[in-house]
């Protein structure tokens, strides 16, 4: 790996995160030269598979990508065909797939804090002996995630890879009775989710490591708009901030491949850059409502963060906001026509969707002859936070001087700092170095 003599150290088991990793760090003169994250796992070629497919068959293909962030994948391949084809969602339609992805998000944050995080801040090697010390802070993360998945399961026809959603609406009249009903356990969970954020507002890992920034620019006051046309880019090392529009997405981001890794990386304007909840509240802040203001002053959140560790607490406000935007959604759900209107499949077109996935900014985009697919591309949030990843490792180990004969220290601090990230290595594994010949 390294050019000349140098010292490595390799994890080479990434734990408590979802899919497989290793790190190699390089050495030489007692000073990191080089992080190189090897993700590992088997190319998953999505955007080959659903070339020549019908474009109506797409969003429940590609929400196999992830049984994590299945609903995220499903609505933006979604929106993005919709966008594509010239059609026109309701707003209630809207309002209700809103709600989805925010309690996705809810739901992956509660599982990542309380179960992959919390053994970081007490010391222990995994969930179940951080139960043993802190069982209200997992049970408080069980009930979150339950919430979530009872909301979505109403909504979408199952717990994981829904099947009511179809471009246009739904494909089942979902049960709006049963949905208002669920805003009594939002309120008694109410004080899980506080309990929550001031566990991990006490995890304090001090680092600062400016980079750019990029989430949805919200409209409405909540964190991270979970569909939306306008991105905001925010370079915090000069702190400057850009709209863009998210058909010049591509004209800003640039894919690129690396030898040791089944995922692709990403950059932004030639440099690297993290999404992400904290990403969303950096950028965000100033139109958030005050709930959520009064949140960030509690805790030692100082915005702009370049702090990945704060990630964790940005995505614990995040549950909070939420919950209180999840009830105001559900109190203003019409009982209306879910299931959309009928179109013309049999379209040409190119379409693009971006949401807020709960590891930040999720891009597809698709072109499309005779209502079949003729080109994708899927740009994950982990794919886009890889290389700011290992310019944040290499970071961190000079800011913190860390003796190179402590290889086992400098592993475990330096797995915090990876796990902060929440990365979803499956989503990332979009290796595209495929030929097709027929």
């Amino acid at each position: 790996m390294c050019m000349g003599r140098c010292n490595e150290i390799t994890i080479n088991k990434i734990t408590k995160i979802e899919g497989h990793a290793k790190l190699t760090l390089c050495f030489k003169g007692g000073k990191v030269i080089d992080a190189k994250l090897d993700i590992f796992e088997s190319p998953r070629f999505f955007e080959k598979l659903v070339v020549g497919q019908n474009i109506q068959d797409i969003p429940r293909i590609v929400s196999r990508i992830c049984g994590i962030c299945g609903y995220s994948h499903l609505l933006t391949s979604t929106i993005a065909l919709e966008n594509g084809l010239g059609l026109k969602v309701d707003d209630h339609i809207m309002k209700l797939r809103e709600l989805v992805l925010l309690n996705s998000i809810m739901q992956s944050h509660a599982l990542h804090l309380g179960f992959f995080v919390l053994p970081d801040m007490l010391n222990a090697d995994n969930v179940a002996q951080a139960a043993r010390k802190r069982p209200d802070i997992v049970r408080a993360a069980i009930n979150i995630k339950n919430l979530a998945t009872e909301i979505n399961t109403i909504i979408m026809g199952r717990a994981v890879h829904g099947v009511t959603v179809q471009i246009g609406g739904f494909s089942a009249q979902p049960q709006i009775e049963k949905i208002r009903r669920l805003i009594k356990k939002y309120d008694k969970l109410e004080n899980d989710a506080y309990l929550i954020f001031k566990t991990f507002n006490e995890y304090k890992i001090k680092f600062n490591s400016p980079t750019q920034f990029m989430a949805l620019k919200s409209e409405n006051g909540s964190i991270g708009k979970p569909e939306g046309e306008t991105i905001t880019l925010f370079d915090t090392i000069n702190n400057n901030k850009k709209n863009i529009h998210q058909n010049m997405f591509n004209n800003h981001v640039e894919e690129f491949i690396v030898p040791y890794s089944t995922a692709k990386f990403s950059e932004l304007s030639d440099n690297p850059y993290m999404v992400g909840a904290l990403a969303r509240i950096n950028i965000n802040y100033d139109v958030m409502n005050d709930n959520v203001k009064k949140l960030v002053k509690e805790s030692w959140l100082e915005l702009p963060s370049g702090n990945p560790f704060m990630n964790n607490v940005a995505q614990a406000i995040e549950i909070i906001e939420i919950m209180n935007r999840s009830k105001e959604i559900i109190k203003h759900l019409k009982d209306d026509d879910y299931t959309g209107h009928e179109f013309n499949y049999k379209k040409t077109g190119r379409g693009i969707g971006v949401t807020e996935a709960p590891r930040g900014l999720l891009y597809h985009q698709y072109k499309f002859e005779d209502g079949k697919i003729k080109h994708a591309n899927i740009i994950p949030p982990t794919s886009q936070n890889l290389f700011n990843m290992e310019k944040d490792i290499k970071t961190f180990i000079e800011d913190k001087k860390f003796n190179i004969s402590k290889k086992d220290m400098i592993s475990n601090e330096v797995e915090k700092l990876i796990r902060a990230y929440d990365p979803c290595v499956s989503c990332a594994t979009h290796f595209l170095k495929l030929e097709v010949k027929q």
